[in-house]
């Protein structure tokens, strides 16, 4: 699905492809495209950092996942006296394919294929997380205890076949990011 944005004349990639591409330009189209900014108010500025561990200095991840999680800090121009839009935002984001279950051993990926009700357990599991962001959340947001959501994007590019998931362990095909508070 290809995305254009309007506002700033230029196609909006749903998922950036590198933390260097969370620039103002696409958190504008993003918290735009969410309904978190309206037309009189602009993202003018961006500072990107990756989540550290202040106690041990450890770059903080997404579990047991290859998952980046950074804070953005934003600066806006325009018409912010009535509606303030966030100014610092957590983005959970897996750009590049990274695997979980790739860095196993082969007897282990083979091992897993085999008790595992289904194959491509790297590629299910950010779909569901990208389904629970979009679909869940909403029906429970008044009920539990979330972080806002703002934005999810996914780029879904299908699953690695046996070979590229197993015995020669390639990055998946899927891309997602979720913007959140």
């Amino acid at each position: 699905m290809r995305n254009f944005d309007a506002e700033n004349k230029c196609e909006f990639k749903e998922v950036p492809a590198c933390l260097e591409d969370i620039d103002p330009q696409w958190c504008d189209a993003a918290l735009r495209k969410a309904n978190v900014i309206g037309p009189g108010i602009k993202v003018s500025n961006v500072h990107v950092e990756r989540l550290i561990n202040e106690k041990t200095g450890a770059i903080d991840g997404g579990g047991m996942t290859a998952a980046q999680l950074v804070r953005i800090k934003l600066t806006y121009e325009g018409e912010t006296d009535t509606y303030k839009p966030p100014n610092s935002i957590v983005a959970k984001c897996l750009l590049n394919g990274d695997l979980m279950v790739g860095k196993l051993p082969m007897h282990w990926r083979l091992f897993m294929v085999l008790i595992s009700p289904t194959r491509n357990i790297d590629e299910e599991m950010w779909r569901r997380d990208v389904v629970f962001y979009r679909e869940v959340i909403p029906c429970i947001r008044e009920t539990y205890s979330h972080p806002r959501v703002f934005y999810t994007g996914m780029i879904d590019g299908g699953n690695r076949g046996f070979f590229n998931e197993v015995i020669r362990p390639m990055p998946h095909k899927i891309r997602t990011i979720t913007l959140m508070q």
